[in-house]
């Protein structure tokens, strides 16, 4: 999720939104191909921020281009390899890649833009700049495929004297299971649950707060550890108007827990993302 900045975030964040239903676009498939490429836009609505009660929507391209070698596995760019990926284990039953993308970061100042996390409610935190991140995914490909990814951001999560911060230098666990139902010749759903753990420099990045931050913004100190982030459930929709030209619908539903959910940066644990979009395959 190419390090091509907000906008390469923007991707990202819609290609989160839809990738309970990943599975289900792959079902409406009539031949494969070494080369995959698609092109559609997508609108996103999305929180502000996590814990966020407010919302913000965009309108994002969505690019994606993959080739499947016969003896080096996988490469693709764009919005489902989350920026660049290779993925040199790719088998009918199981895959395993590494990915170059982005991690958006956080405005504290003013409201993010495009769909960058950020809210004049965060005036003082300081923001979270864009930063790099290397992540290990995999997939068991079965009739209800699971898949993980293991995503280390670039930074070390320190407050600078203007209050930035360069990169958590975190890492997540994202784990879900597709559940694919095939309606009809066009239609396809997916039923995804998910659940996220993150370390105790990503929560503490993004929702604890230092005491100079507390000074700065007026949020009680709060020193975050690292559990479980989130549970969740994502369900999408695909239809296919004909063999290159489908239309997708996504919600995804978080509930943020632990530490994460006791921040005083938290106004509403529940998180709802939503996705509309059209593609087209080449």
């Amino acid at each position: 999720m190419a390090v091509f900045g907000r906008l390469q975030f923007c991707l990202v964040v819609g290609v989160t939104t839809l990738s309970g239903f990943a599975a289900a676009q792959n079902a409406g498939k009539t031949a494969l191909s070494p080369l995959d490429i698609s092109v559609g836009l997508v609108a996103v609505s999305a929180p502000e921020y996590e814990g966020s009660n407010k919302r913000k929507s965009a309108l994002t391209p969505d690019i994606f281009i993959s080739y499947r070698t016969s003896s080096y596995g996988t490469f693709a760019v764009g919005s489902k390899a989350k920026g660049v990926s290779w993925t040199p284990i790719d088998y009918d039953d199981y895959s395993l890649g590494l990915s170059l993308g982005i991690d958006g970061g956080r405005a504290d100042d003013k409201d993010g833009g495009g769909l960058r996390t950020g809210s004049t409610r965060l005036r003082g935190m300081g923001e979270i700049k864009s930063s790099a991140n290397i992540s290990v995914f995999g997939q068991v490909k079965t009739d209800f495929p699971v898949s993980f990814a293991v995503i280390k951001n670039v930074g070390n999560g320190k407050v600078n004297s203007d209050r930035s911060v360069d990169g958590s230098g975190g890492t997540r666990l994202e784990v879900s299971i597709d559940v694919p139902r095939q309606i009809s010749d066009k239609v396809a759903l997916s039923f995804s649950p998910n659940i996220v753990w993150a370390d105790r420099k990503y929560t503490q990045t993004y929702f604890g707060v230092t005491s100079r931050q507390a000074t700065d913004s007026g949020f009680k100190a709060y020193n975050a550890k690292g559990g479980i982030k989130s549970i969740g459930i994502a369900v999408g929709a695909n239809y296919r108007f004909t063999a290159n030209w489908s239309a997708n619908a996504g919600i995804l539903f978080d509930r943020l827990q632990g530490d994460a959910a006791k921040s005083p940066l938290v106004q509403t644990k529940n998180q709802i993302s939503a996705a509309a979009g059209i593609t087209h395959n080449f």
